[in-house]
C-alpha cells in the first residue's frame, strides 16, 4: 500500500492510501478527541475563514456561531451552510462535487431516456386510439347504412301491406228477429 501525506492550510495533514482517504479535518478531530478531558468536547468552526476547523470547547459552554457541535460525517472538505433552507454541512471538495455532478448527469440521461420511451409509448397509444376511432366511425357508418336499408324495407313492406289489405265491409247477417207471420207458418 502506498501512503501519501500532505500538509494543509489548517496545519493538519491528510493521509491518503490506496484503499482509504482520511481528510485533514477528520485527523485533527480524532487527535483532539484523544486529547480531550471529560469536561471538553470537539466542535467545528465553520465561517468565512475556516471551512471546518475542529477545536476543543468546554461541554458546559453554549455553542453558537461559528461553532457547530455536529460532526460532518462523510465529507471530504465540509463547510457549514447557515441558511435557513438547506442548513447543514455541504461538500466543497471538487472531487466530491465532480462525483455528484457525474451522478446527476447520469440521472438526467436516465430521465431523458425515460422521456423518449414515454414519448414513443404515447405515439403508439395515439395511433391505436386513432385506429379505434376510425374503426368506430366505419362501424357507425355501416350501421347507419344498414339501419337506413332496413327502414326503407320496412316502410316499403308497410306501404305494400296497407295497399293490398284494404278493409272490406263486413257481411250483414240477418239478426235473430223474425216476424210473427214466419213463425206461424
Amino acid at each position: 500500500m502506498t501512503e501519501e501525506t500532505t500538509n494543509t492550510s489548517t496545519g493538519a495533514t491528510e493521509t491518503k492510501t490506496a484503499d482509504t482517504f482520511v481528510p485533514a479535518w477528520k485527523i485533527k478531530s480524532d487527535e483532539l478527541k484523544a486529547k480531550a478531558s471529560d469536561d471538553e468536547q470537539v466542535v467545528y468552526r465553520s465561517d468565512q475563514y475556516n471551512d471546518c476547523l475542529p477545536v476543543l470547547m468546554p461541554k458546559s459552554s453554549v455553542i453558537t456561531y461559528p461553532f457547530i457541535a455536529e460532526e460532518p460525517k462523510g465529507f471530504i472538505a465540509p463547510k457549514y451552510n447557515y441558511n435557513v433552507i438547506g442548513r447543514g454541512w455541504v461538500e466543497t471538495a471538487s472531487l466530491a462535487q465532480a462525483k455528484e455532478i457525474k451522478l446527476l448527469k447520469n440521472q438526467v440521461a436516465d430521465i431523458q431516456e425515460n422521456n423518449e420511451s414515454v414519448a414513443q409509448d404515447n405515439k403508439e397509444i395515439t395511433k391505436k386510439i386513432n385506429s379505434i376511432s376510425e374503426k368506430s366511425e366505419n362501424y357507425e357508418k355501416s350501421n347507419s347504412q344498414q339501419l337506413g336499408q332496413i327502414l326503407t324495407m320496412v316502410s316499403a313492406l308497410l306501404a305494400k301491406s296497407t295497399s293490398t289489405t284494404t278493409p272490406t265491409e263486413p257481411e250483414t247477417k240477418p239478426t235473430g228477429s223474425t216476424t210473427t207471420a214466419e213463425t206461424n207458418n
